[in-house]
């Protein structure tokens, strides 16, 4: 485990060695990305040898969640600090940038000043798509040359989306418009972005292998089952109608789809204000009801984890064949609350406690034993290792990065305390954010920090070579 003394005594002395720059401004048009690389003034001391320094009235610099880029030694993220907390309105300096794990180096790629992040996605191997939002009315597209680390195309929408779900082959971005509650497509290659006609902004979902977008779509009284085809789309051109997979009787929320595409399943509110899980086969359009349940997750092997309510107000955990709706006998009973978390890489679902002083459990779905597990609570994110028995998860809530042996149930906490991470494959290594600005790796192998801890230097006192258009 690390020793958060340690780190944060040498976060504070890189703080102390941190240098700093000129600053540097520079205004654009509003059609393009605009290189920086004059109009700055450097910040001189005065004349006279008494005349001191001004004072310091920099607001706390904060930092992104890390993203890595994947197939890729480079992680992705933004830093930023008010510039002058005495002046109204604040300006918030924001630098959008990439962090060289093996080099412990930071780069400033682009100033995103006056605008919010909201996205970062990767396309390509060699391509990042950053959005970001002007207040609540605009929302700003840029795609970056991931090698050159230099801006290709920028394009800004009027509007306030979230959910962004880039599609298997990375040509397509869906997200949710809240400003007219409906679903949009962005092409990341010509950010050319349209609304998608006929679907609110309800939920979505891009099949595992392919370009082929499911909707579930609610009416009056029920749920359309959507599917569009979009591996051959073009946005310069009207959109094909979708295909009406299914019809369910009730509202729909939190779909998930089974590995390989061919099962839905979603929580369906009843016209009756009665909870059921609901499975539907998607090439057949043939649908199950499962009573008084809600639908967690599909299994590697293609059963439904159901948590089914009884009359005391507890529940119990079910498998179920999507295919006749038939349950398996209870994995666990008499609950009073349900949380579940199905593995993709290895045939275990993690089975959360109701309480914290109380076990979970870790399924096996081959053979159906049990093992106990302490410490399993709600996780943000799961990191799977390819090879290992091992399983890490983090709980943003709780700041808390845990490892949980999947032979053992065994947890041990590996970091408390810091602000994002991410997994990076290629090395087999967490990359960790923390709270004050800095950035450091986490061996998965011996949970040991690997090198110092590197300190951003303030985006107020560096200068990104490129600018936003239009800032």
């Amino acid at each position: 485990m690390i020793t958060m003394t340690a780190l944060l005594r040498s976060i504070a002395l890189l703080v102390s060695m941190a240098a700093c720059f000129p600053d540097h401004s520079e205004s654009g048009d509003d059609h393009g990305v605009d290189p920086g690389g004059g109009g700055g003034s450097g910040s001189g001391s005065g004349s006279g040898s008494s005349m001191q320094p001004p004072p310091n009235h920099r607001g706390r610099q904060t930092m992104s969640d890390v993203h890595v880029q994947p197939g890729s030694e480079q992680v992705w993220m933004v830093h930023s600090a008010i510039a002058d907390t005495t002046a109204t309105p604040a300006v918030t300096t924001a630098h959008f940038g990439v962090y060289l794990p093996d080099a412990n180096e930071f780069l400033d790629v682009l100033d995103t000043t006056g605008t919010l992040g909201k996205k970062i996605l990767f396309p390509s191997r060699d391509r990042v798509l950053y959005v970001t939002g002007r207040g609540t009315s605009q929302d700003v597209f840029v795609a970056v040359d991931t090698v050159a680390r230099r801006p290709l195309i920028q394009h800004s929408y009027p509007g306030n989306r979230s959910a962004f779900q880039l599609s298997p082959s990375g040509h397509l971005v869906v997200s949710a418009n809240q400003t007219d509650s409906r679903l949009h497509l962005l092409d990341t290659t010509s950010l050319v972005e349209r609304p998608m006609p006929g679907v609110s902004d309800s939920g979505a979902l891009w099949a595992s292998g392919a370009d082929v977008l499911y909707v579930f779509e609610p009416l009056d009284t029920s749920t359309q089952v959507l599917r569009f085809d979009l591996r051959t789309v073009d946005l310069g051109q009207p959109l094909a109608p979708p295909t009406v997979v299914a019809t369910i009787d009730g509202y729909g929320l939190l779909p998930v789809l089974s590995p390989g595409d061919r099962v839905a399943a979603l929580t369906v509110i009843s016209n009756a204000s009665e909870l059921q899980a609901a499975m539907v086969d998607l090439t057949t359009g043939a649908s199950h009801l499962v009573a008084s349940a809600s639908a967690a997750d599909i299994t590697a092997d293609g059963r439904v984890t159901v948590w089914q309510s009884g009359t005391d107000h507890t529940y119990d955990l079910h498998l179920v064949d999507p295919a006749t709706g038939d349950a398996g006998p209870a994995v666990v009973t008499g609950w009073r609350s349900a949380g579940s978390f199905t593995l993709r890489h290895h045939d275990v679902v993690i089975i959360a406690p109701p309480s914290r002083d109380q076990q979970g459990l870790l399924y096996n779905l081959t053979d159906g034993t049990q093992t106990p597990t302490d410490g399993v609570g709600s996780a943000s994110s799961l990191f799977e290792r390819p090879g290992h028995t091992d399983v890490w998860t983090w709980d943003e809530r709780a700041a808390m990065l845990r490892r949980l042996d999947l032979a053992t149930g065994g947890m041990r906490v590996m970091l408390s305390g810091a602000d994002s991470v991410d997994y990076r494959p290629v090395a087999d290594d967490i990359v960790v954010g923390t709270f004050e600005h800095s950035v450091f790796r986490l061996s998965m192998a011996t949970g040991d920090v690997i090198g110092h801890p590197l300190v951003l230097a303030d985006p107020n006192d560096t200068a990104a070579p490129y600018k936003l258009a239009g800032n």
